[in-house]
Order: structure tokens, then sequence, then C-alpha cells
């Protein structure tokens, strides 16, 4: 080979390399539907075409980057802390519910940051990756479309939050966007960005702060137990995802992100003023859009498939709860959800539970993190690898993680308060964790029966007897006749608890220095007792003391058992989920007005656990433990004794049971909204949207939210499913970019 052939080539390799760099740096402009990608060539293949009636839209801007590399492989394992008020403040808070401890007015209030997922589906690039990934999937077309939303919804909260005095709890914005390999840079990859965002080094100058996050970024981190290969292995068959369930479950590890965050869609707008107190407090925890009275779901989340639809669901067959079978069109959300509830069903029993409205959901991301400490190998490890939601015809498999998120808070505060007092308080008072016989004089005196008696003559109880014993007989003369108390607890005495009257909450935002809730208001909280509808939304309950205590409540000749705390409140919490909510309803009246004293241990009981000072290298303590309850997939495999639940986290530490226990009840708080101030307007006809206005004008309370969901129909030419036309979309969206635009003209820091 000639010598000169080889230098060349070095010359040849050299400017390759050079002309590389220089298409990579030029990589970041602005698109149009350029020379080398025609938009309508990909529009023609994207059978559900979704309408583009503002050409200033679909101008296109793209990030370059390179590929994330694996965190950590232990950086998953760790329990992560929740904030919560210092403990002085924290124990005069669930013990009396005041807060005057002079220390509680230094409080720090942990940042509150808002976080958007966005697309663009008018975007050549990102029509090819969709096209080359659904094969012929039919996938509604509205999942995608983009009018302009996000630019105003940022401007909206911006708006709404302006007026709030409280400046230390201003956070970030975060918008998250899809991104794909590079086909010009080998490890390269490519994101979207909205074309009217400024240049980072710009963005919020003088303001709020404005992030970009890519789904490789939140993806990246979603294993942090895997090795090199696992996780390359992971992202490429997760990514590129347009999978809202899977893109959403997560955005806890969004960087930098703060542990307390509100997650928007692109079509919500805040309308009225509103405080960070509206969304999250240290006192109160996030404030859930809960739906208690859904019109949707009367009987929500059961599933009960018959063997024909049985195939639609990850599930075991034989749970029965509701006739509601759950619906398999493409644009629901139904089979997400009955999914999800059967993982809460399996940890904290089967049952009903309520809706979220379409309305921002405010997150705790050490929440979602413990959801993927204990469903990420069985169960979201698969779920994130599921590019399109399910519709009935591919393949089931996901899972709503915000609903999980925070359907899975009230449960676990509802889950802290009963071990709290049945294990902890009850248990472990001189009885080694068992129930004797001074428990049963406990929850006779907690529900209003007369104490223990002993009976002259079993076969012949006198009338005194009976009295005494608190038992109905119905006839009977002996005991082996009897049949258990049943005991209605009072609901409506709740209404005279003062945690959230307004005078209350006012005093207590005050000794925090910080702004009570605006634009909704609280109308529920767990320390109050159960959620509705299990709680305060009926006037009593009734606990059958047989049926709910078991063996261990005497009913007739034979000697009752004493019981293992750990497998008396499984029954009460899990087994027999009525009874836990009607005795933490006598526990909560029991405490009076305010706080939650009866649920506490005593401020000397201690608890030292038989472990080695050093932790197991597999602990996921290594840093502070937090206390928690098991993470475990089912409470009928679970060992709820102190001794599981605290030993592996303490090593021969002594710890004070009051203040780990007032930790725990914290760390779970939660609450959701009253008489919710939002609407949920569906996008369809001009007609309809300018009722939609109209109401917004008039609805007393003023609505403080608005979503406007996009249900036009998804064919750009005759009459769509949802009974629009053409023109008719194409006029609704021009009135809703106009109500839009003339509502939020200013521009945000953020905005080019």
């Amino acid at each position: 080979m000639p010598p000169f052939l080889g230098f060349g080539r070095r010359r040849c390799l050299g400017l390759a390399v050079f002309v590389l760099l220089v298409l990579g740096l030029s990589w970041n402009v602005s698109k149009s539907g350029g020379d080398d990608v025609e938009e309508e060539d990909f529009a023609e293949e994207y059978t559900t075409k979704p309408f583009i009636f503002n050409s200033s839209l679909s101008s296109n801007l793209y990030n370059q980057f390179l590929s994330p590399l694996p965190p950590p492989r232990r950086s998953h394992l760790r329990i992560q802390p929740v904030p919560l008020l210092p403990q002085p403040c924290l124990s005069e808070w669930l013990t009396h519910g005041t807060l005057l401890d002079p220390s509680c007015s230094r409080v720090e209030q942990p940042r509150l940051d808002f976080v958007w997922t966005w697309l663009n589906s008018s975007d050549p690039l990102w029509l090819h990756q969709f096209n080359s990934y659904r094969g012929r999937q039919s996938i509604p077309a509205r999942h995608y479309r983009d009018h302009g939303e996000l630019q105003h919804s940022l401007r909206s909260v911006e708006d709404a939050l302006s007026s709030s005095l409280d400046e230390t709890r201003r956070g970030s914005f975060f918008v998250v966007s899809g991104d794909w390999e590079s086909e010009r840079d080998s490890g390269g990859r490519v994101g979207q960005r909205p074309s009217w965002l400024a240049l980072p080094s710009e963005r919020g100058e003088g303001g709020r702060v404005l992030r970009e996050v890519s789904h490789s970024d939140i993806f990246a981190a979603g294993g942090g137990r895997e090795l090199r290969k696992k996780f390359e292995k992971r992202m490429e068959e997760s990514l590129p995802s347009f999978n809202s369930f899977s893109i959403e479950s997560h955005l806890y590890d969004i960087p930098s992100l703060s542990p307390t965050y509100v997650y928007l869609n692109d079509d919500f707008f805040l309308l009225t003023p509103h405080t960070s107190s509206s969304f999250h407090s240290l006192p109160f925890g996030p404030v859930i859009p809960f739906s208690f009275s859904s019109p949707t779901f009367k009987t929500p989340f059961n599933p009960n498939p018959n063997p024909e639809e049985r195939r639609f669901w990850n599930i075991e067959p034989g749970f029965v709860g509701s006739s509601n079978k759950g619906s398999f069109s493409g644009g629901d959300e139904s089979m997400a959800l009955e999914r999800s509830n059967y993982l809460i069903g399996e940890r904290f029993g089967h049952r009903p539970r309520p809706t979220l409205l379409h309305a921002p959901k405010p997150l705790l991301s050490p929440i979602q993190h413990e959801l993927n400490l204990i469903w990420w190998e069985k169960h979201f490890s698969k779920s994130t690898r599921r590019r399109f939601r399910e519709d009935g015809k591919t393949k089931p498999g996901d899972y709503h993680s915000v609903w999980l998120g925070e359907t899975f808070l009230v449960e676990r505060a509802r889950e802290a308060m009963l071990w709290s007092w049945i294990v902890v308080m009850m248990g472990e008072e001189g009885r080694k964790g068992r129930w004797e016989e001074r428990e049963r004089d406990v929850v006779r005196e907690l529900l209003g029966l007369p104490p223990t008696v002993k009976i002259t003559d079993p076969k012949r109880p006198s009338s005194s007897d009976r009295s005494l014993l608190g038992i109905f007989f119905n006839g009977a003369n002996t005991l082996n006749s009897l049949k258990s108390p049943v005991v209605t607890v009072n609901q409506t005495t709740l209404e005279k608890r003062h945690t959230l009257r307004p005078e209350n909450v006012r005093r207590t935002f005050e000794a925090l220095g910080e702004e009570g809730p605006k634009g909704n208001a609280i109308g529920w909280t767990s320390l109050d007792g159960p959620a509705p509808p299990f709680g305060a939304s009926s006037s009593s309950c009734s606990i059958d003391l047989r049926a709910c205590f078991g063996d261990f409540w005497p009913d007739n000749a034979r000697q009752c058992i004493n019981e293992e705390a750990s497998n008396i409140f499984k029954r009460l919490a899990f087994e027999r989920p009525q009874c836990g909510d009607c005795l933490l309803s006598a526990l909560i009246q029991a405490s009076g007005p305010l706080g939650t004293s009866k649920l506490l241990p005593a401020q000397s009981s201690t608890f030292v656990a038989n472990f080695p000072v050093d932790p197991p290298s597999s602990s996921p303590f290594e840093e502070e433990p937090q206390p928690h309850l098991p993470l475990t997939e089912s409470w009928k495999k679970t060992d709820f004794s102190l001794r599981a639940v605290l030993g592996g986290g303490v090593w021969g530490a002594e710890v004070e049971l009051k203040d780990w226990c007032e930790r725990l009840i914290a760390r779970y708080t939660a609450s959701s909204t009253k008489d919710s101030t939002s609407l949920f307007a569906r996008l369809r006809t001009p007609l309809e949207f300018k009722s939609t206005l109209k109401l917004l004008e008039t609805m007393e309370p003023k609505v403080g939210m608005v979503a406007m969901n996009d249900d036009l129909p998804d064919s750009t030419a005759g009459e769509g499913k949802n009974g629009g036309r053409e023109d008719e979309g194409e006029e609704t969206v021009r009135l809703l970019q106009q109500w839009i635009e003339g509502k939020w003209s200013g521009k945000g820091g953020w905005e080019d």
C-alpha cells in the first residue's frame, strides 16, 4: 500500500471528526420542517393526524446532549426523609394540635416546585419516532396535541402565586419533554423544547427559574440497582416513551427536584390567587384533590373480571368487591387505576377507593420513591418499558403512579396511627407485644362498655351480670348462647373537632409565619381520622367486638385467647378494615377537639433492638433511620411487631417510642380539598367552550382552577366520534388560544 494513502486516511479521519463537531454544535437550532425532514411525509403516516391550527406553534427547537450514565447502584436503596416540623413543634402539634412553642416561628418550610409534562406532536422528528414504534396500534391524537397551553399554564401559576408572601417556598418550574437517540451523533440524544423558551443563560433572571428535563434524565435513575448492561437494555426498551403513565412514574427522579412538588398537565390553569399551603404544608401534608363523590366511579376500582375479561388484568382471580368491571376504551384510565388499586388492596386491604380530580396534584418525592422500593422489581420495572398506554387490545400492564402515590400516603397515614396505638402503645407497655386482659379493659373503656366482671354462675348469669357484661342476650339464658356486643361510634361528634375550623387553621399558619391556603380549603385531614367514604361521611359506625377482635374477645363460656399485638393490628387494619376505621374514629374522638394524644405512647417508653452496631451492607438505612412501616407487597405476609419494624434501622440504639411514632405519623400526614373549586371542561365545540367561559364568570364560589381537556375529534376531516367537525375543531382551538392569551398575556422571565 502506498505510504501516502495511510497519511491521507489520517487526514480524512481528522476532517471527518471536525465536520461532525461542527454539525453537533449547529444542531441546537430552530427547525420549521426543514429540507432534511418534511413534516408532511411523516404526517401522512400518522393516521390519527393532529390538528395544526397555528403555524407558529409548529416551529421546532431541539436540545442535544449525551446519553445519561447509570446512577450509583445503591442510590435507590435508601428511605428518603420527608420534610417535617422540628421535634418540639411536631410533638406539640400531634399531641395537643397547637404550635405555641417559640421555635415553631423559625421553622424552615420546604421549597415547592411545579412540574409539567409536555410534547409537540407537530414536530416531524417526534412524529418519525412515534410512527416507528406504534405499528398498527390506533392511538387517540388528542393525547399528544399542543395548542400552546403550556406557555399559558406556566404564566397562570406564576400569576396565581405572585401575591403570596411565602417567598422562602418559591421553587422552580420543571418542564419534562421527550427525547430520542441522535441519528447524527453516536451516543448522543435529541430532545424537544418549546420554541418560546429563552436560552438557558437567560432563563429565570430576576424571577422564577425554569429547568428543562428530558425523559432520559428521569428514566435513567429509575432502576438504581442495575448493572451497566441491564441499565442500557432497560433504557433501550423504555425510550422513547409515549406512555404518560410510564413517564409520570419517573417524575420524582427529576434532578434537584424538591421533596414537595406539584404535578400539572399542560392544560391546567390557575384562575385565582393561591399560596404554597394551598398545595402542601408541614402541619397538614399534601392537599390532595380527591373526588369523594365521583359520578364516574361510585364504587371505584375493584377488579372483578369474568373469565373472558381476565386476560386484560395482571391480577389474581377471586377478589370480589364491586360490580364495576372497568372500561376498556382507549382513552380511559380505568384499567391502570384498577390494577393500581389491586396493588394497594393487597398491601392495605381490598375495598373501593376514591378517584382524583383532574387538577394539580401535590406529591412527595420520598413517598413516590417508597412506592418503587416496594413494587419496582415485580411491577414497575416492567411497566416502565411500555411505550404506549394500553387500550384494551394491547397487552395490559400500566399503573397509575400519581393515584398510587396519593392513595398510598392516605393508607399509610391510617396504618401508622393504628399501628402506633395497637402495637406500640397497647402492645408494649409491660406486655412484651401481647394483648391480654388489661387491653380488653382499655377497649371497653374506650367504647363506653363496663369493665370485666366475674360471673358467679356462668350457666345462669344474673340480670346485673348481663348488664355489666354489655352483651345482648336475645332471649338466651346461658353464656353459651350470648352474642357479641355491637358498639355504635357516633361519628357526628367528629364535627366537634377543631382541627380544620377556619380560626384554628389561621392560627396554625400564623404560628409558622406562613400564609394559609387560598383558592381552595382543606376539607379533611388524616389527623381527624379515616378519609371519606369510610370516615366522617356517615353519621356513625359499628364495631362488632367478636367479629373485629376474633377469639381475643369473649362471647361465651370458652376462655378467650390472648393474642400478639401485631396479629390484632393485622385483623383490625386490613382483614376487617371497617373495624379499624371505626376504632380509629373512637380514638380520635377520645383525643378531644385537637391533637391525637390517645394514639401516642407514653414519653417514657423506649425500645432497644438487639442488633449489631454495624448495619448490614444491604440495609436501606445508610444514613439517619427514617421512621416508616414495612416495605412489603402483602399485609398477610408481613411481620408488624415492634422488633420487626424498628429493628432493621436501630442497631442497638435506644429509641424513644413517642418521638418515633410522632415522626412516623407526620411522614404520612395527608389532607384533601374541600368542596373543590376546580372545573373540568371538555374542548369539543365552540358553543361548549363559550358556555364554559360563561360558567367560569358566574360560578360561586369562584373557580380557582380549570382544566381545558382536549376532546376534539381525532380525524381532520368529516365528523369525529365526539360529534364535532373539523371546522368546529379549528374554531374551538382559536377561541381557546384567544382566551388564554387574553388572560395571561405577560411573558414569564423564562420566555424568549
